[in-house]
Parts: structure tokens; C-alpha cells; sequence
């Protein structure tokens, strides 16, 4: 099973973006985000608002002093509003779909986050349903399986399970070249 998928990543890689992970239980391999998400709770969730609106105007507040006011030290005491430069991309009306290597087995995620291999179904992930995977045969039944460019797993079809792999393997030359394939956005 492949639990490190999200709505947000998987836009993401679809973009061409490679996500970094940490590895399972090591928040502080991501020190300042996690940090980030203390004071936000702290200041911004901690109580929680009487009503969705009223929360949402708490989180604003914080987003805005967070982003407009504060220093960081992590920016030498500049705000990140002051350092912040947009993307000279912008982003496509629409993604076109991934080209998977010709040799790949291309299966589509279920509503219901499966897909079928060789007559076998398994679960991967709901949030990539209705997405494309791609299976490349590394060994007599045994897949690496991709989600566009990026690796999210080892498919093994005698036991009919996915080896959860996305936090473990580093980024290799051919995970870059699979990246470059994605279109640059216009």
C-alpha cells in the first residue's frame, strides 16, 4: 500500500515537480516546515475559531502577519513577503497526460484507488484515482511502479503486494531524464 500519495503531489509530479520526502518518524529532517506548523497551530488553530468562517479569518490573519510582518531567521530577519519571486511559468489550462516508456505495463487507478495486474487486483492509493501508473518488469514478477517519472513502489505479482518505497529510494539520473519528458508549462 502506498500511503505517501496526496491530491497536492500528485499535481505536482504530474507538473514535472520531484517531490523530497523524510523519512518515516524524522520530523526534524524538515525542521523548518515542521516549525511552520507549530506556530501555525499555536497561533492560528489553538482554539479552534466558533465557526468555519471565523477560522478561516484567523488563518488569514496569521498567513498575512506570518508572511507580511515577521522576520524569519531563516531569511536573515527578512520577511518571506520581501524575498518571495513568482514563478516566470505559469500554470497550464490543462495537464496533458504522461507518456510512459513503451516497455511499461500502463494501468489505471480505480475509483476505488486499485489497479489490476495480470488478473491480480490490488490497492495503491484513492488519491491517484483515475490516474495512470506505469509497471517496468525489473525481475521475473517484480515491477518498479511509477507515477509519471516517479517511483512510488516495487509490485510483487506472486504475493500481491506493493513494497512501499517512495521515502527509501534517492533520486537517480533516470528518475531526472523520466522528468525531463513532462512538457514545460507555457
Amino acid at each position: 500500500m502506498v500511503h505517501t500519495c496526496t491530491c497536492s503531489a500528485g499535481a505536482s509530479v504530474k507538473l514535472g515537480i520531484y517531490p523530497e520526502l523524510i523519512e518515516p518518524g524524522r520530523p526534524q529532517q524538515n525542521a523548518i516546515h515542521e516549525r511552520m506548523h507549530r506556530t501555525l497551530k499555536q497561533e492560528a488553530t489553538i482554539p479552534p475559531a466558533s465557526s468555519l468562517p471565523a477560522q478561516q479569518r484567523k488563518l488569514d490573519r496569521f498567513r498575512q502577519e506570518f508572511n507580511e510582518v515577521r522576520p524569519h531567521e531563516g531569511l536573515q530577519m527578512r520577511r518571506p513577503a520581501d524575498v518571495y519571486e513568482p514563478s516566470l511559468r505559469s500554470m497550464p489550462r490543462r495537464i496533458e497526460p504522461y507518456e510512459y516508456p513503451t516497455h511499461y505495463l500502463m494501468r489505471r487507478v480505480s475509483r476505488d484507488g486499485t489497479i489490476r495486474v495480470l488478473g491480480r487486483q490490488i490497492f495503491v492509493s484513492n488519491t491517484l484515482h483515475e490516474d495512470d501508473l506505469g509497471l517496468e518488469e525489473v525481475d521475473d514478477g517484480v515491477y518498479d511502479l511509477y507515477f509519471c517519472f516517479y517511483q512510488i513502489g516495487r509490485y510483487h505479482l506472486q504475493d500481491n503486494r506493493i513494497e512501499d518505497i517512495v521515502s527509501r529510494v534517492p533520486v537517480t539520473r533516470r528518475q531526472i531524464d523520466l522528468a525531463r519528458r513532462v512538457l514545460p508549462m507555457s
